[in-house]
């Protein structure tokens, strides 16, 4: 079948099956979870480091309940996503070889249809989205009609669209991070998570756009991997080691625990390992690593530190620290200063004080009994 786009109201006959299949394809669905985990795992990196940070402890059942509703949310904003980007780039991808079979393309679907089916799931995500928060819906759609539109032209434009996805693909991170703290978070290690998985993003997306270097360069599109030419290994080494590095500093500042870091510590083995067995000039190869960076890395490594910091933070919860049990010092301090965060945010939502007023009101020192008799004075305010 010739891959030269037909008009709407010329298409051939198809069956019922051969238009669902079609339709499939345009979203994606048949490679599920391919694809998706990129939009779930940064909302699912959110609900648990947003807790761990702000000492708001989400029930198991929460946790569970949100859990599955990021993996509808992620699979539907994936699905619009491709479909989106097929519905942009149709005339282009008559041109490339691993795209020209594409529905758009070779008219198996319609560019009606696929707006149609566009606009279905945005209003499903919409729906999806309020049993979470309210409150997220504005930033969510805030993303959707600003980077994520932008991001199937961007390749024409800049040599840097993988940086647009990076950032419209974790947008995720800020609303889930947001929805699990009442939008009381701690911001800075916010901000160092959001920049380590935009860093992540331009990695594992630069490998798989160097699949189509050579007919990208044809037919004059832009991208990461043709700017960082025969350099691409070390300089995607150097945004590997950023996203450690960013991902490290956001669990310093979120005090998360020792879980987390060994995670972090298999998620650079991992990074190690595929930079030394990567040929970037081999498009299989590329293929290849590009869906390997999705389990071992992704859940396995990050997610699972996060969890058992979770589980662990929950069962300190339960049980307080005094300063008359036999618990470690230092471990008995960094507890009572987390509590103490959770406490002053507390009392500038009841009070509306600021932080200056909250520490003027009760001064604080390094010393652990110091710390608990400000936590224990905190805590009779915010009560």
């Amino acid at each position: 079948m010739s891959s030269k786009v037909l008009k709407i109201g010329t298409l051939p006959k198809y069956s019922t099956y051969d238009i669902v299949t079609a339709y499939v394809e345009l979203t994606r669905l048949h490679r599920w979870p391919l694809g998706s985990n990129f939009a779930f795992w940064p909302r699912v990196y959110g609900l648990l480091m947003g807790s761990l940070g702000t000492c708001q402890q989400i029930s198991f059942h929460r946790l569970c309940t949100e859990t599955m509703l990021y993996v509808v949310i992620a699979t539907i904003l994936h699905c619009m996503v491709c479909i989106h980007n097929d519905i942009c780039d149709r005339e282009v991808d008559g041109q490339v070889k691993r795209t020209k079979q594409r529905p758009l393309v070779s008219g198996r679907a319609s560019v009606g249809g696929a707006w149609t089916f566009f606009i279905t799931l945005a209003l499903a995500a919409l729906y999806v989205q309020t049993y979470i928060s309210y409150k997220i819906i504005p930033l969510s759609a805030v993303n959707t009609m600003t980077l994520t539109a932008r991001y199937p032209f961007m390749k024409r434009y800049s040599w840097w669209p993988q940086l647009t996805l990076g950032l419209a693909g974790n947008w995720g991170l800020l609303t889930a991070w947001l929805a699990a703290t009442s939008f009381t978070a701690h911001m800075p290690p916010l901000y160092a998570m959001y920049a380590g998985l935009i860093c992540w993003t331009i990695y594992f997306d630069t490998i798989y756009a160097c699949q189509d270097r050579i007919g990208d360069a044809k037919i004059g599109l832009k991208s990461t991997a043709l700017l960082f030419g025969s350099r691409v290994k070390p300089i995607l080494s150097a945004f590997a080691g950023a996203y450690i590095a960013f991902i490290v500093l956001a669990g310093v500042l979120n005090g998360n625990g020792a879980w987390f870091f060994a995670s972090c510590g298999g998620a650079a083995v991992h990074l190690l390992w595929q930079q030394y067995n990567w040929n970037p000039d081999d498009p299989e190869d590329c293929a290849v690593k590009f869906k390997v960076l999705i389990y071992p890395m992704a859940i396995w490594a990050l997610s699972s530190g996060l969890v058992c910091s979770w589980i662990i933070s929950r069962e300190a919860a339960a049980d307080p620290p005094s300063l008359l049990d036999n618990t470690p010092i230092v471990h008995k301090t960094n507890q009572l200063w987390h509590e103490r965060f959770c406490l002053r945010a507390s009392i500038k939502r009841r009070t509306r004080m600021t932080s200056h007023d909250i520490c003027e009101l009760v001064h604080l020192q390094i010393t652990s009994p110091r710390v608990e008799y400000a936590t224990y004075s905190l805590r009779k305010i915010a009560l």
